[in-house]
């Protein structure tokens, strides 16, 4: 069972996509590569794009975002980073698969225990990863586990 604050860093995490197909205006592709989340969309040609994250530092895109929501977006997306970065690589990865990288599917079955929408299961995040099951779910849950205790109080739930 999750605590307030691991089932706000699930939510925050599993809308990492939508902020950055918000940010980006189109639907986009999440892949995790040498420790890192790759964007991917395709041009209205057909061409793949895969997109430099770091861009956004760029004055010219950031002066695009001159809506709040979306400046609010970017900075959702810049902490969620931060998050990832405290975790060794492998946990990060397992928390990619399962908890991250989703098609906005809908999920109410167990298995998504948690989750909004649905990811891959923790078998095939293990073949992928070359790991056994309890492996994968324990990086998922260590990994979760070490983000609700690390985060600062500013990223906290509201208490109710």
């Amino acid at each position: 069972m999750l605590t307030s604050t691991q089932n706000y860093i699930v939510r925050e995490l599993q809308r990492y996509k939508s902020y950055w197909q918000a940010i980006l205006k189109r639907k986009i592709h999440l892949d995790f590569v040498n420790g890192e989340i790759i964007i991917q969309f395709t041009l209205k040609n057909g061409a793949v794009v895969i997109f430099n994250k770091n861009s956004m530092h760029s004055p010219e895109i950031l002066d695009e975002l001159t809506i709040e929501k979306k400046r609010r977006m970017w900075n959702k997306i810049r902490r969620i980073e931060y998050w990832l970065q405290l975790l060794p690589l492998r946990q990060r990865e397992a928390i990619f698969w399962r908890v991250i990288n989703h098609d906005f599917e809908l999920c109410n079955s167990v298995e998504c225990s948690g989750l909004k929408y649905k990811t891959l299961s923790y078998r095939e995040i293990a073949q992928k990863m070359d790991l056994n099951e309890k492996t994968v779910w324990t990086y998922v849950q260590e990994g979760v586990e070490k983000l609700a205790e690390k985060v600062s109080y500013i990223d906290k739930p509201p208490q109710k």
